[in-house]
């Protein structure tokens, strides 16, 4: 576990090095901001004892960052199940999840590189999902990093033995209080 700007980072996944970085973007074909890319040189991915708050000071909920390549819940498996889904990414990637269906995704190209967006994908009625509206929610990432607000009874929910997000919150509060 790690603090950061007030974040303190959960289960991060394996460092990763300015080659896996190029591996990635040429594999998906993308570009990646700089500020995106520090992050990710630094915390590949993790939990933060934080939500995010947007301008509005309305709060999206917010779970963890997914990781490059490694890990259960990684960037690639994100991106492949929004494209089987057909969904439509256009130049918007995924890169971190909540646990209301919701993606922040950040522009890869095009006239809006570097801005971070967010949309919920909710199942449908035909059996796939559905992506609701895109909210165009920070002009780059490192902005996007400023608007998180720690949430300081986060890591009283977490396991460390397991390392794992502990699934069923009441019952575990009522045992380990």
């Amino acid at each position: 576990m790690e603090k950061v700007n007030n974040l303190t980072y959960y289960y991060e996944e394996h460092i990763i090095t300015q080659y896996d970085i190029d591996e990635f973007t040429a594999r998906h074909n993308v570009r990646l901001p700089k500020d995106f890319i520090n992050h990710y040189l630094n915390h590949n991915g993790g939990w933060v004892n934080a939500n995010w708050v947007d301008g509005d000071q309305e709060m999206v909920p917010f779970t963890h960052f997914l990781s490059i390549q490694y890990g259960m819940d990684t960037i690639d498996k994100a991106i492949d199940d929004i494209v089987e889904q057909q969904l439509g990414l256009g130049d918007r990637m995924p890169f971190a999840v909540n646990n209301i269906g919701g993606y922040f995704f950040i522009a890869t190209d095009g006239e809006d590189f570097g801005r971070v967006f967010y949309a919920e994908i909710i199942p449908s009625e035909d059996g796939m999902k559905k992506l609701l509206d895109w909210k165009d929610i920070s002009v780059n990432f490192t902005e996007f990093m400023k608007d998180f607000k720690v949430d300081d009874s986060f890591g009283k929910y977490l396991d460390p033995d397991l390392q794992c997000e502990i699934e069923n919150l009441d019952e575990y509060i009522r045992e380990n209080s």
